[in-house]
């Protein structure tokens, strides 16, 4: 029973009751809304029942397609359907079926376009199966992984069939599968990629590039770049010739020995007469600086950054005593014990000898005349003994020196080691074509309207006073300065502003005034580190960071934008790394209390941080062990 309020006085009455108990109003039932929502309700019910049963009584079709045979409905369906279609397709294929039969699995569409793509790639096919690419062995390689490149050198040695389609299409397959390496730490892949090939070992371990192919792919390439040595494939396919009663190997023998001569006769004559004592300092000598030189803690630092903040200034008077001798990139190093002029203090490190270069009391120009004049004679002397070894004439020893460096015959290792030997190897060749006297001629007399005369002259001076008895050396290095002069004059780059450009010429021009082909590399250099920094992004540090970065080394480094690029790279790593940094040796506040008070000390330089905090943790867990 439920209770309703009278219309009339307001009080609660039974919807049972006919009229008000307290006014005598009629009440008005709603018994029958409420029955007209029961009736709605169980018919919604009942609708709901009879759909699940009808899912219930319906068969199943899957189970119809798989054990029993369909409708027969379904079997007129499904009988139309096929007809229909095979009508139509009919219709359409078969006036087409004797024009296409001859290509039914290449063209499986009949339009136009399609049927003509097989034609057009079907001579390539073929020509490809035509290259055999030579069999090849590994002899080394190196992957050099710093920040401003990942650089992979391959060197092969290949065999067999050797042609120049083969071994370009060995490069290729090869540079495609360097390419594609991964796991490098500094870039996702190799920016750099070198691949020499070489016929033999002895070749190979030359040095002087005696390669027969070669790829190159630089950091700015968009694609690689292969170089064929033609002279030295024609060569490999020449029947060895007998020449004054030799056979073509004894003539190689003569040949190796004729360089091992030379070798020694400059030798003989450095030794003698040394242009420069400091680049040839034994182990105990002692030696006076004159003039301040920076003194390296280590001559293969873990973290070179690092080891740039601890670089000592050794003021002039001070004296190093040599304790070893060291290489590092072709360039001779002394690990040294300096002591201060007033001996009171000292310090070891290691010591460029480039650095060294000039402090020693000799007049350069004097010892080249002694030197060069005792070379010309050992020389003379160890041909003569060769050709009264063999019974040649000098002239036959002469023309079996000139076709080495023609066939391109392996140099053998020490022979090499020495520049000088290029340079005479070269000129012999020129010379051969050309008197030297006339050579000497043509260089004095060379002009050029689009050079300066007092341009061309200064270019003379130098080039003569690095090669003063090689005159095809001059001719060859002077052409190259000239034309080196011509593109800097030329120079332009619309990417980069006009003033930041002519800042980069003057800057590279005040550090190398000689040579203007030093000039062309590095202004080259600077300008593609220039575009770089404009475009320069790192989603892993903050940009207010980045920014901070590039402005202090902006305002350290103004005139370099490669060291710029170089150091960014560095700070860059350097904080990325001590976002992570952590140590399970050291308790993590006392770890922290060491950021914070580096952080205070260093605030602007991550690499500098990252070393002292390395430091620091070093000597708490130290002392801790203690």
């Amino acid at each position: 029973m439920a209770l309703v309020k009278c219309k009339e006085c307001g009080n609660k009455v039974s919807t049972k009751a006919d009229k008000c108990p307290n006014c005598g109003a009629a009440i008005k039932k709603s018994i029958g809304c409420v029955g007209c929502m029961g009736w709605l309700g169980i018919l919604v019910l009942g609708l709901i029942f009879l759909g699940v049963i009808g899912n219930f009584l319906e068969p199943d079709p899957t189970k119809e397609k798989a054990g029993r045979p369909s409708s027969p409905q379904t079997k007129v369906a499904t009988k139309k359907e096929p007809q229909t279609k095979t009508v139509y397709d009919m219709s359409l294929i078969v006036p087409l079926t004797e024009q296409e039969k001859e290509k039914p699995v290449v063209t499986p569409s009949p339009t136009k376009q399609e049927t003509q793509k097989p034609t057009v790639a079907s001579m390539p096919t073929v020509e490809r199966e035509k290259v055999v690419t030579p069999r090849y062995s590994v002899l080394n390689e190196e992957v050099h992984d710093v920040p401003i490149k990942t650089q992979v050198v391959l060197n092969i040695l290949v065999s067999g069939e050797i042609s120049e389609a083969g071994l370009k299409a060995l490069l290729n397959q090869l540079y495609s599968s360097i390419k594609v390496r991964r796991g490098f730490k500094y870039h996702d892949c190799p920016t750099n990629i070198y691949i020499y090939v070489f016929t033999s070992k002895e070749r190979a371990e030359s040095g002087m590039g005696q390669w027969v192919a070669m790829l190159q792919k630089s950091y700015d390439d968009i694609k690689p770049t292969i170089s064929i040595n033609e002279r030295q494939i024609v060569q490999l396919r020449a029947k060895p010739e007998e020449r004054f009663d030799l056979s073509e190997e004894k003539r190689k023998e003569i040949w190796e020995e004729l360089l091992l001569s030379e070798d020694r006769a400059r030798k003989e004559a450095e030794q003698q007469y040394p242009l420069d004592p400091t680049q040839s300092l034994r182990v105990g000598q002692v030696f006076e600086l004159s003039k301040e030189t920076p003194l390296m803690p280590e001559l293969e630092p873990a973290d070179p950054m690092a080891a740039m903040q601890r670089v000592l200034r050794l003021p002039p008077r001070t004296s190093i005593k040599i304790l070893g001798v060291g290489m590092k990139q072709q360039t001779l190093w002394y690990s040294v014990e300096a002591t201060s002029p007033s001996k009171s203090s000292s310090a070891g490190g290691w010591i460029n000898s480039i650095t060294l270069m000039g402090q020693g009391p000799v007049d350069t120009n004097q010892q080249l005349e002694k030197q060069v004049e005792l070379e010309k004679h050992a020389r003379e002397k160890h041909e003569k003994d060769i050709a009264k070894k063999y019974g040649l004439t000098l002239e036959q020893l002469h023309e079996i020196y000139l076709e080495g460096i023609v066939k391109d015959w392996a140099f053998p290792k020490a022979a090499s080691k020495s520049t000088l030997i290029i340079e005479r190897s070269v000129s012999r060749a020129v010379s051969s074509y050309d008197d030297d006297t006339k050579e000497y001629k043509k260089l004095q007399n060379h002009t050029d309207d689009q050079v300066p005369s007092r341009v061309l002259k200064q270019i003379k001076q130098r080039v003569a006073s690095r090669h003063p008895d090689s005159y095809g050396i001059q001719k060859m290095l002077i052409r190259a300065e000239i034309e080196a002069y011509k593109e800097l004059q030329r120079y332009s780059e619309n990417r980069v502003p006009s003033r930041v450009l002519e800042q980069i010429k003057r800057t590279v021009a005040s550090r190398h005034p000689d040579s203007y082909s030093v000039q062309k590399t590095l202004i080259d250099s600077e300008v593609q580190a220039y575009k770089e920094l404009q475009s320069y992004r790192e989603s892993h540090i903050p940009s207010r960071v980045l920014e901070q970065i590039k402005g202090r080394l902006a305002r350290r480094h103004p005139d370099s934008y490669s060291v710029q690029k170089t150091l960014i790279d560095a700070e860059v790593e350097a904080y990325k790394e001590l976002q992570s940094y952590s140590d399970n040796r050291i308790p993590s506040r006392v770890l922290d209390r060491i950021k914070r008070n580096v952080a205070r000390r260093h605030p602007g330089s991550y690499s500098v941080q990252k070393t002292l905090i390395d430091a620091e943790v070093e000597s708490y867990v130290e002392r801790a062990r203690w």
